[in-house]
């Protein structure tokens, strides 16, 4: 799956916007990456999803790349 999201595009879905090798930053604390996939609902929620590899278990550092990714997105778009 991971393959997938590394190649930049998008798709609508059920009407969600689907966003896959998004680049991501955020000028004000000096951070910047590429989100896997970003959904954009109908709702304007908007929610970065991360694909890992291995074994299925929570890490910290998973955590902080999403908050990350989040704190990103809200500078982005607002």
């Amino acid at each position: 799956m991971h393959h997938l999201v590394d190649t930049p595009g998008y798709e609508i879905k059920s009407g969600v916007r689907v966003e896959r090798a998004l680049p991501v930053w955020c000028d004000r604390l000096n951070l910047n990456g590429k989100a896997d996939l970003v959904e954009f609902h109908p709702d304007g929620s908007v929610y970065p999803v991360e694909f890992k590899h291995g074994a299925k278990r929570q890490k910290l550092h998973d955590d902080i790349q999403l908050a990350a990714q989040a704190i990103c997105l809200e500078e982005m778009l607002n």
